[in-house]
């Protein structure tokens, strides 16, 4: 029987998808990144990952785009409320 996710758990497990997925990237390029690893590094089945992105091309734009946005975040808490660069200390 197939596990029903919350709304919540689906964006925690992509999160988590998306995070295993760089760390590998980081590791040792694009060669390891590899579903079957990351799969079994989230714990979920390999059929569960494909609910969650088309493709392993798909994936990695959305690891791009996921990347992106969290360093235009950071960039932005940086930004003081004149919106010019501020220290994060």
């Amino acid at each position: 029987m197939p596990k029903i996710f919350t709304p919540e758990s689906k964006i925690d497990i992509r999160k988590e998808l998306l995070e295993c997925g760089f760390a590998l990237l980081k590791q040792g390029g694009l060669a390891a990144v590899n579903i079957d690893v990351i799969t079994k590094m989230c714990f979920i089945a390999k059929g569960t990952f494909y609910n969650f992105f088309k493709s392993k091309s798909d994936y990695m734009y959305q690891m791009a785009v996921f990347k992106r946005n969290q360093a235009k975040e950071m960039l932005l808490s940086y930004l003081g409320t004149n919106r010019k660069l501020s220290s994060p200390i």
